[in-house]
């Protein structure tokens, strides 16, 4: 079976006028004020524990009779002082200047005067207290 109908096209497209206008362009307006809100800057103030999920990791007989696997369980931790220079090369406004590493019981931390915030370690997680952080 053939069908034959012809869809009438125009040969030009035609533009909206009238209050079909006017709907459409506040609509238009209302969806770009929408935007995305404040969403970046609040992600940067929230404070979540990292988690791991090896469980979203592709698993394939190859990884796992090479030695790929033994060679990613022997990866090192950083030090706290590789940790705070990552840190300043990364976020130069928060932690601004090169400052010395404090010890006290377990803890390692940096003060950063310019900006007012602490970067720590202790106990393998990583803390920033200070104005970006409201503590």
């Amino acid at each position: 079976m053939v069908v034959t109908d012809k869809i009438n096209l125009p040969d030009e497209p035609r533009l909206l006028s009238g209050p079909v206008a006017v709907a459409a362009a506040f609509a238009t307006l209302g969806l770009v004020a929408c935007g995305g809100g404040h969403g970046a800057q609040e992600a940067l103030l929230k404070s979540e524990p990292a988690s791991q999920q090896p469980d979203l990791l592709p698993r394939t007989a190859a990884a796992s009779t090479s030695g790929a696997r033994r060679k990613a369980s022997a990866a090192r931790t950083p030090t706290a002082t590789e940790v705070f220079d990552w840190a300043q090369l990364q976020f130069p406004s928060i932690f601004s200047s090169q400052e010395a590493n404090i010890a006290v019981e377990g803890l390692t931390y940096r003060f950063y005067p310019g900006t007012g915030h602490y970067l720590g370690v202790l106990d393998g997680n990583v803390v920033v207290l200070g104005p970006l952080t409201d503590n």
